[in-house]
């Protein structure tokens, strides 16, 4: 009885490790894409005539202008 309830427990165990590392791997997933969405935005932005624009269209012209760039001039 008393190895069932380790066998159990050590179940248990691996069960809640296989949790957290699934978790872990979404969240470094998370990590690389947010990553990846801030070295375009540091791509983007020198291209964006930031100072231009009215603060409330900041947003809505920002999709606009990234659909409209040349993206093969980007860090040229």
């Amino acid at each position: 009885s008393a190895f069932y309830d380790l066998w159990n427990f050590v179940d248990v165990v691996k069960r809640k490790l296989r949790v957290a590392e699934d978790l872990l791997h979404v969240q470094q997933r998370q990590l690389v894409v947010q990553q990846e969405q801030i070295l375009l935005l540091q791509r983007l932005i020198p291209h964006y005539p930031v100072l231009q624009v009215p603060r409330p269209l900041i947003a809505g012209c920002f999709i606009v202008r990234i659909e409209t760039i040349d993206y093969d001039t980007i860090g040229k």
